[in-house]
């Protein structure tokens, strides 16, 4: 993912930029990427765990039929459903992911198991092949002032605009603001801030679609 508009926006916020009265920059560009990351994976491990999937469906991915056992494709971080069985008459599959498993490897019914690499795709019991539906590893948020163009998602966008520029952003902006010189009550209005954040980070007002948030309406009326 290109981030120089990210990196722009963040320092807008925090007002890091450079003027006739303000030489040079407080924050490098390097700072502001590993925060714009550390939050999008905050973010992304949040929805998995409270199951915001509308916000995850840029990430969505399938695998080709594989034969079991198979190798999980790299860029998977968490199993969504399956299909399983001969590659011209798949059926639903139930998913099974850690150790517990183990149990289930000798079940009649369709299944798809995850231990620890390895996919195993079974068919009454038998080893069969299948399909695998996951959530990929959200791209990497570079940055060309860092010369990380090249990577391969360099150009990828997972999330819609908003999510990049108000939830990510705004994180990013949170996390940065712990290391500028502060006063008492600034500090302890940013340490309010990052507590709410990690209890609820996504908030209904937060995300929006051009409409009035429920929290709007409530209020209006």
């Amino acid at each position: 993912m290109n981030g120089d508009l990210l990196i722009e926006r963040v320092r807008d916020i925090l007002q890091d930029k450079e003027s006739a009265t303000v030489l040079g920059e407080f924050y490098h560009d390097l700072e502001i990427v590993l925060s714009l990351n550390a939050a999008q994976d905050f973010i992304v491990n949040f929805c998995v765990r409270t199951q915001f999937h509308y916000y995850l469906n840029g990430l969505i991915k399938t695998t080709a039929y594989l034969t079991s056992p198979a190798t999980l494709p790299s860029d998977y971080l968490h199993g969504i459903s399956a299909i399983s069985g001969a590659e011209i008459s798949l059926h639903p599959a139930r998913l099974y992911i850690g150790g517990l498993g183990y149990t289930y490897m000798g079940v009649d019914h369709n299944s798809c198991i995850i231990l620890n690499n390895q996919l195993y795709f079974l068919e009454g019991g038998v080893h069969s092949g299948g399909k695998l539906i996951y959530y990929k590893k959200p791209s990497y948020i570079g940055a060309t002032s860092l010369g990380l163009d090249v990577a391969a998602d360099f150009n990828d966008k997972d999330f819609y605009d908003f999510i990049y520029n108000d939830i990510f952003v705004q994180n990013a902006c949170v996390l940065l603001g712990l290391k500028e010189p502060q006063t008492q009550r600034e500090y302890k209005k940013i340490k309010k801030v990052m507590k709410e954040l990690l209890t609820q980070p996504i908030k209904d007002d937060l995300f929006y679609d051009g409409t009035t948030s429920n929290k709007d309406d409530a209020d209006a009326a």
